[in-house]
C-alpha cells in the first residue's frame, strides 16, 4: 500500500461551513434592501434638515435687523439697507408696511412692521417655524364651511373646514364685524389670520375655544373679546393686540397674567414665557 501525505491547506473544511469566496445572492439582496431602507429614511430627513436650517437662519438674520430699523423709524439712528446678493437680506424702508426680507435658496422670510410697532413674520419654507406664519397655506372661510351670516355683521355656525384659515373683511356682500359664539370652537384650527382690512370689532364667547392655535394677530379694529374667546389653546404663546380692547374672563390661557401685562403695556405683541405674558 502506497502511503500518501497530506499537503498543507488541502482537504480542509472551510471555516464556518461555507464554500470559499464572496456573498450569496440572498445576502446581497438583504444588503441592498437595508441600504434602500436607510436611504429612504436618511435622504428626506436630510432635506428637511436643510430646509429647517435655512429657515431658522433666515429668521435669525431678519430678526437681528429689527432693532436698527426701529431706531431709524424713531429717528434715533440712521440705517443703511443691506445689499441684495441672491442669498441675502433686503430692507425696504419706503414700503407700507416697512419690510425686512431674508432670502435663501429654499425659501423666503419677511418681517413686516405694523402700525403699532410690532412685527409680523411670514415665510414660504416647506417647514413649520415657531412664531412665523407659513404663506400660501390658508383657507378663506365661506358659507361652504358650515358658516352663516347672522346680521349685525356676525359670522355664525360651526366651522368644518381646513385647520389654517383667513377671516375675510367681508362675508358675501356684507361687512364682517363680529365672530359669533362657538363658531370656530373644537375645529382643529392651527393658525388664524385676519385680513389686513378686517373690520371685526367683537369676538364672542368661546369663538376659538379648544383648538391648537399657537399665535394670533388680532385686527386693529377689535374692541371686545368675550369670555373664553381663545381659551384652551394649550400652545398659544403669542398674541398681537391693538389698543383699548375690553377683555372678559379667561380670554387666553394664563388670562390673569395677560390682563395685567396688557393693562400696563397696552397695544403690542405679547409672548408667553414661563407662565407670564411679556410685551416685546
Amino acid at each position: 500500500m502506497q502511503a500518501r501525505m497530506a499537503l498543507p491547506g488541502r482537504n480542509r473544511a472551510p471555516r464556518g461551513g461555507k464554500g470559499a469566496g464572496g456573498f450569496t445572492l440572498i445576502e446581497l439582496l438583504i444588503v441592498v434592501a437595508i441600504i434602500g431602507i436607510i436611504s429612504a429614511i436618511a435622504v428626506p430627513a436630510y432635506q428637511r434638515y436643510q430646509i429647517r436650517t435655512q429657515a431658522t437662519a433666515a429668521l435669525a438674520d431678519a430678526t437681528a435687523l429689527r432693532t436698527p430699523v426701529e431706531a431709524h423709524v424713531l429717528g434715533i439712528a440712521p440705517f443703511a439697507p443691506a445689499g441684495a446678493d441672491g442669498d441675502s437680506l433686503e430692507v425696504d424702508l419706503e414700503a407700507t408696511p416697512i419690510t425686512i426680507t431674508a432670502k435663501r435658496p429654499l425659501g423666503q422670510l419677511t418681517l413686516e412692521r405694523d402700525d403699532l410697532g410690532g412685527w409680523i413674520c411670514q415665510h414660504d419654507f416647506a417647514t413649520s417655524l415657531p412664531g412665523c406664519l407659513a404663506l400660501g397655506q390658508y383657507h378663506t372661510v365661506s358659507g361652504a364651511d358650515g358658516l352663516t351670516y347672522g346680521g349685525h355683521g356676525g359670522l355664525n355656525g360651526s366651522y368644518s373646514g381646513p385647520g389654517k384659515v383667513t377671516i375675510p373683511a367681508t362675508f358675501g356682500e356684507d361687512d364682517l364685524t363680529e365672530i359669533g359664539q362657538d363658531t370656530f370652537a373644537n375645529a382643529g384650527l392651527e393658525e388664524v389670520v385676519f385680513a389686513s382690512d378686517s373690520q371685526v370689532t367683537q369676538i364672542h364667547a368661546r369663538a376659538f375655544q379648544n383648538n391648537n392655535i399657537q399665535q394670533v394677530s388680532l385686527p386693529d379694529s377689535l374692541k371686545r373679546l368675550d369670555w373664553g374667546a381663545f381659551s384652551n389653546n394649550p400652545n398659544l404663546n403669542q398674541v398681537t393686540i391693538g389698543s383699548g380692547v375690553a377683555l372678559e374672563g379667561n380670554v387666553f390661557n394664563e388670562m390673569s397674567s395677560f390682563e395685567s401685562a396688557y393693562g400696563e403695556g397696552g397695544a403690542g405683541t405679547y409672548i408667553l414665557e414661563n407662565g407670564e405674558w411679556i410685551k416685546q
